[in-house]
């Protein structure tokens, strides 16, 4: 049996269909997970005992080779990388919704750089995400970082949402950062940024407010802004 699934992939490719000399794709395997999986493993961790149990003979991910003979091995590194995330000494909550995929290219950029500084990363999509899944992240965290659209002047429901769950669960010792993309206007960013100095968080990077699609040089800043922020 077979399943295809982003987990457990590579960003590699050469001739060979399976996995024969999986050794040789250690770094690989490892570079994927940190910029695909390592600031969401409490999602990766429950995908895995879902499907750990079925009798799998070949896990074909989205990216690399087709996995065959290191099963067992693969999974094992994938729980070993997900204890050493939950294990590091700090915890940031980052906290985001996308309209058009750019606000969420620049939350994949920011956990990037905070993932590089041993830090765990929760990341949230805020659309997707209950009340009660927020609130333990706001209130586990060393630090917050939030990021929205702008739509129609404001941030989307699920950000203002998100915003009073900061407000009335992180304490003021938490460190603070607020992102965004827009089109024409970038109302929300300033919301998020006044409501949260206002209410005398302090920052751990300037706002980051990114018109349209970020290029390669933003997203470079926005991993510096992750590395920074602690």
């Amino acid at each position: 049996m077979g399943r295809t699934s982003a987990t457990f992939g590579a960003h590699f490719c050469d001739e060979a269909i399976f996995d024969k000399n999986w050794k040789q794709l250690d770094q690989d395997r490892r570079f994927y997970f940190d910029c695909l999986h390592a600031a969401q493993t409490k999602q990766l961790e429950s995908a895995i005992a879902k499907f750990t149990p079925l009798p799998s003979k070949i896990y074909a991910p989205a990216h690399g080779p087709l996995i065959k003979y290191s099963l067992s091995r693969f999974r094992f590194d994938y729980q070993q990388w997900c204890q050493q995330q939950s294990q590091q000494e700090l915890k940031v909550a980052l906290l985001y919704a996308s309209a058009y995929g750019n606000t969420a290219t620049i939350a994949n950029a920011i956990a990037e750089g905070l993932i590089q500084s041993q830090v765990a990363v929760e990341s949230i999509n805020c659309e997707f995400a209950s009340s009660e899944e927020i609130t333990e992240a706001i209130q586990t965290c060393d630090g917050f970082i939030i990021g929205s659209p702008t739509l129609g002047g404001h941030p989307p429901t699920q950000i203002q949402t998100a915003l009073g769950i900061i407000l009335a669960n992180a304490t003021k010792t938490k460190l603070a950062g607020v992102f965004g993309s827009y089109g024409w206007s970038g109302e929300a960013i300033d919301i998020l940024e006044n409501k949260l100095r206002d209410a005398y968080y302090n920052f751990g990077f300037e706002p980051i407010r990114v018109r349209f699609s970020p290029t390669a040089q933003t997203l470079e800043q926005c991993q510096q802004a992750g590395k920074t922020f602690t």
